[in-house]
Protein backbone atom coordinates (compact mmCIF):
# COMPACT_ATOMS: atom_id res chain seq x y z
CA UNK A 1 0.00 0.00 0.00
CA UNK A 2 2.98 2.31 -0.34
CA UNK A 3 2.85 5.35 -0.38
CA UNK A 4 -0.21 5.40 1.89
CA UNK A 5 0.87 2.61 4.25
CA UNK A 6 4.42 1.34 4.62
CA UNK A 7 5.47 -2.14 5.76
CA UNK A 8 5.62 -2.43 9.52
CA UNK A 9 3.23 0.42 10.30
CA UNK A 10 0.45 -0.19 12.79
CA UNK A 11 -3.05 0.15 11.32
CA UNK A 12 -5.85 1.86 13.22
CA UNK A 13 -9.06 0.21 12.03
CA UNK A 14 -12.59 1.41 12.81
CA UNK A 15 -15.38 -1.15 12.70
CA UNK A 16 -17.40 -0.69 9.52
CA UNK A 17 -19.93 -2.80 7.68
CA UNK A 18 -19.55 -3.09 3.92
CA UNK A 19 -22.55 -0.80 3.32
CA UNK A 20 -20.70 1.96 5.24
CA UNK A 21 -17.62 1.73 3.04
CA UNK A 22 -17.17 4.12 0.13
CA UNK A 23 -14.99 4.19 -2.96
CA UNK A 24 -11.39 5.25 -2.15
CA UNK A 25 -11.59 4.02 1.47
CA UNK A 26 -8.88 1.66 2.66
CA UNK A 27 -10.53 -1.43 4.14
CA UNK A 28 -9.17 -4.25 6.26
CA UNK A 29 -10.42 -7.64 4.99
CA UNK A 30 -10.00 -11.31 5.79
CA UNK A 31 -9.74 -13.45 2.66
CA UNK A 32 -9.33 -17.22 2.56
CA UNK A 33 -5.57 -17.05 2.54
CA UNK A 34 -4.67 -13.80 4.32
CA UNK A 35 -5.62 -10.50 5.90
CA UNK A 36 -5.12 -7.39 3.81
CA UNK A 37 -5.67 -3.65 3.79
CA UNK A 38 -6.36 -2.32 0.29
CA UNK A 39 -8.18 0.59 -1.34
CA UNK A 40 -11.75 0.21 -2.63
CA UNK A 41 -11.93 0.88 -6.40
CA UNK A 42 -15.56 -0.06 -6.95
CA UNK A 43 -18.60 -1.47 -5.20
CA UNK A 44 -21.09 -3.66 -7.02
CA UNK A 45 -24.12 -5.72 -6.12
CA UNK A 46 -27.82 -5.16 -5.76
CA UNK A 47 -29.43 -4.41 -2.42
CA UNK A 48 -30.85 -7.94 -2.26
CA UNK A 49 -27.40 -9.47 -2.64
CA UNK A 50 -24.27 -8.95 -0.65
CA UNK A 51 -22.19 -6.15 -2.19
CA UNK A 52 -18.80 -7.02 -3.64
CA UNK A 53 -15.86 -4.66 -3.31
CA UNK A 54 -13.08 -4.49 -5.87
CA UNK A 55 -9.82 -3.70 -4.09
CA UNK A 56 -6.27 -2.90 -5.06
CA UNK A 57 -3.14 -1.98 -3.20
CA UNK A 58 -1.82 1.49 -4.01
CA UNK A 59 1.50 0.04 -5.22
CA UNK A 60 0.03 -3.02 -6.97
CA UNK A 61 0.00 -3.44 -10.73
CA UNK A 62 -3.06 -5.70 -10.73
CA UNK A 63 -6.50 -5.48 -9.14
CA UNK A 64 -7.44 -8.01 -6.43
CA UNK A 65 -10.27 -10.51 -6.69
CA UNK A 66 -13.51 -8.96 -5.39
CA UNK A 67 -14.28 -9.47 -1.70
CA UNK A 68 -17.71 -9.92 -0.18
CA UNK A 69 -19.29 -7.81 2.53
CA UNK A 70 -18.73 -10.61 5.03
CA UNK A 71 -14.96 -10.43 4.51
CA UNK A 72 -14.74 -6.72 5.46
CA UNK A 73 -13.54 -6.29 9.05
CA UNK A 74 -13.33 -2.50 9.12
CA UNK A 75 -12.08 0.71 7.54
CA UNK A 76 -8.48 1.84 8.05
CA UNK A 77 -8.69 5.38 9.42
CA UNK A 78 -5.05 6.00 10.35
CA UNK A 79 -1.59 4.49 10.70
CA UNK A 80 1.02 4.91 13.38
CA UNK A 81 4.14 6.28 11.72
CA UNK A 82 7.23 7.08 13.80
CA UNK A 83 5.14 7.33 16.96
CA UNK A 84 2.63 9.71 15.34
CA UNK A 85 -0.93 9.07 14.17
CA UNK A 86 -1.36 9.83 10.46
CA UNK A 87 -4.91 9.91 9.08
CA UNK A 88 -5.49 8.02 5.82
CA UNK A 89 -9.16 8.87 5.39
CA UNK A 90 -10.04 10.59 2.12
CA UNK A 91 -11.11 14.23 2.42
CA UNK A 92 -13.05 16.32 -0.07
CA UNK A 93 -16.27 14.36 -0.45
CA UNK A 94 -17.10 12.72 -3.77
CA UNK A 95 -14.67 14.89 -5.74
CA UNK A 96 -11.83 13.99 -3.38
CA UNK A 97 -12.65 10.28 -3.65
CA UNK A 98 -12.75 10.41 -7.45
CA UNK A 99 -9.45 12.31 -7.50
CA UNK A 100 -7.74 9.70 -5.29
CA UNK A 101 -8.98 6.73 -7.32
CA UNK A 102 -8.14 8.45 -10.63
CA UNK A 103 -4.63 9.34 -9.45
CA UNK A 104 -3.88 5.77 -8.36
CA UNK A 105 -5.37 4.32 -11.57
CA UNK A 106 -3.16 6.62 -13.66
CA UNK A 107 -0.13 5.68 -11.56
CA UNK A 108 -0.94 1.98 -12.00
CA UNK A 109 -1.40 2.37 -15.78
CA UNK A 110 1.94 4.19 -16.08
CA UNK A 111 3.73 1.53 -14.02
CA UNK A 112 2.20 -1.28 -16.14
CA UNK A 113 3.22 0.52 -19.34
CA UNK A 114 6.79 0.94 -18.06
CA UNK A 115 6.92 -2.73 -17.01
CA UNK A 116 5.75 -3.86 -20.46
CA UNK A 117 8.24 -1.56 -22.19
CA UNK A 118 11.05 -2.91 -20.03
CA UNK A 119 10.01 -6.57 -20.36
CA UNK A 120 9.13 -6.30 -24.06
CA UNK A 121 12.58 -7.32 -25.37
CA UNK A 122 12.60 -10.30 -22.99
CA UNK A 123 9.28 -11.69 -24.18
CA UNK A 124 9.53 -14.80 -26.37
CA UNK A 125 8.93 -14.24 -30.07
CA UNK A 126 7.13 -16.54 -32.49
CA UNK A 127 9.19 -18.17 -35.15
CA UNK A 128 8.06 -17.35 -38.68
CA UNK A 129 6.79 -20.40 -40.20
Amino acid sequence: MTPTIDDGEVLIVAPAAAHEVEIADVVFCQTRSRSLAHRVLSISGAAARSPQLTLCGDAALEIDRPVTAEQVRGRVIAVERAGQRVDVEVKGGLLGRLAVVTAFELRRALRRWRARAWLGPLAPTRAAG
